[in-house]
């Protein structure tokens, strides 16, 4: 929606939006575009990022309408657009607002004004252990994406009444909030990335069940690690998956998946 009128875009050209690849493709596509402007503007540019179709540059003062103009000049299917309203002191990207103050930059959380917030309902016939992950996984992602404490708390409280609309109980939340500490951030972190040097995932797959779920195997898995060589641990991870039983989606469409 852009100044109250609802508009809709039809999909003509390239492959359908949310499929994994996507990723890999926008790479292989854009892989010239990169290299054409990092090799051209490299003594203007301090930075060059891009993920899929979000890129952030930090440039030299002034050097603004020059970028553009190349931006848009590489190849006529490629059409680079900016908010001219956000160039000055912050801008957008991926999941972070970043603020330029006295030459420092700051960032937060970036909340999309479209985004609905339909986490899973808390009465959902879904496992515990899947209602809890969303509450995990934007714990960490707040962590992550805040620089100052301030920021992090307001964010926290945000999520917090998004997840009641959704039928969450604050005193649960709160709970598993514990584990997240500003205070423990950095620790948190270091931990988390520690683990991702292991690039090599061990599955084990067990039938579902709710009563597999409470047992939490994954930490049984965990507990009993020290058993295995050193070796072993230092480039892999156990983990467990379970199976699903087919259900009305799967029986309709089991030929594409």
């Amino acid at each position: 929606m852009r100044n109250g009128v609802r508009q809709f875009y039809v999909q003509t050209v390239g492959i359908s939006t949310g499929l994994a690849c996507s990723t890999q493709v926008a790479n292989l596509y854009l892989a010239c575009f990169d290299r054409h402007i990092c090799d051209t503007l490299h003594a203007s540019i301090y930075l060059y990022k891009r993920f899929v179709d979000d890129t952030l540059v930090v440039y030299r003062r002034g050097l603004f309408s020059t970028l553009a103009a190349m931006l848009n000049s590489f190849d006529e299917s490629i059409r680079v657009t900016h908010d001219v309203s956000e160039l000055e002191h912050y801008t957008t990207f991926l999941d972070l607002q970043i603020t330029r103050k006295d030459g420092v930059f700051d960032y937060s959380t970036h909340r999309k004004k479209l985004c609905t917030y339909a986490y899973l309902p808390f009465n959902s016939c879904h496992s515990f252990s899947s209602r809890i992950g969303i509450v995990h996984t934007e714990f960490y992602r707040l962590l992550l994406t805040n620089r100052e404490e301030h920021n992090f708390n307001s964010q926290v409280a945000f999520f917090y009444g998004k997840l009641k609309n959704r039928g969450y109980k604050p005193s649960l939340v709160r709970k598993y909030a514990e584990r997240y500490k500003w205070t423990e951030k950095r620790n948190i972190l270091s931990k988390t990335s520690e683990k991702t040097i292991r690039s090599h995932v061990v599955p084990f797959i067990l039938p579902y069940s709710e009563a597999i779920t409470e047992l939490g195997t994954t930490g049984i898995f965990k507990m009993h690690e020290h058993f295995l060589p050193s070796s072993f641990k230092s480039s892999h991870r156990l983990i467990s998956c379970h199976t699903v039983g087919r259900n009305l989606f799967r029986l309709r469409y089991s030929r594409f998946i």
